[in-house]
């Protein structure tokens, strides 16, 4: 598939272009990557359709540390951390969390504002885990619709939905981004679409 232009790579991120598969990490401790496309006009709606693949990791017991897909406006110009908790900047995160650090934090699949704490989603895990040996690739739709209603499906499940108040500015950014630990896992996207409306309602 043909990577929208205008992506930019940051940390160990590869792929795009002359790949179809962009590799945000591979299964390798201590590792970050992530990708940022800019997007003009303004977006009050959005349509998010992609492969994911999470799994492949070195633990047989862990996975590490997640995927995350973020639409915000004030993303750093040269990003250097961030992964499933999302990428600094105000806007929607959503989650993919693979590993359980304590306090609360579970895997599942989660909705951030601003990467905040969670205001929807499910407690489970993600990844496919060490026993995959070829990539099993697994459908994401992400939707944000002009009122702020978002609703994520994985692997044909819904496993999120929430409102948010963010409204998109002239300067926002669609990232992916993620990372891995004292364990890990490969962190792979290809397919992705992303269809966007400009208008909003009187609401």
């Amino acid at each position: 598939s043909t990577w929208p232009s205008g992506l930019t790579l940051f940390g160990g991120a590869a792929g795009p272009p002359g790949s179809s598969v962009l590799k945000l990490t591979t299964a390798v401790n201590n590792q970050f990557g992530a990708a940022v496309l800019p997007f003009t006009p303004l977006i009050h709606a959005f349509r998010a359709t992609f492969q994911l693949y999470i799994g492949g990791g070195t633990s047989p017991f862990y996975s590490a540390d997640g995927f995350s897909f973020n639409l915000g406006d004030n993303f750093p110009l040269v990003i250097t951390s961030g992964g499933e908790e999302g990428i600094a900047g105000s806007g929607l995160t959503v989650e993919f969390d693979t590993f359980d650090n304590g306090s609360g934090d579970v895997p599942g699949i989660f909705l951030k504002d601003g990467g905040g704490a969670p205001f929807g989603g499910t407690a489970f895990q993600p990844s496919q885990g060490q026993s995959v040996t070829a990539p099993g690739w697994r459908d994401v739709e992400i939707t944000m619709n002009e009122c702020g209603d978002v609703k994520v499906f994985y692997n044909g499940c819904q496993r999120a939905a929430g409102h948010i108040n963010y409204v998109p500015g002239p300067t926002a950014s669609f990232a992916l981004a993620a990372r891995t630990g004292a364990v890990n896992d490969n962190h792979w996207v290809k397919d992705l679409v992303i269809t966007t409306e400009s208008s909003r309602p009187d609401i």
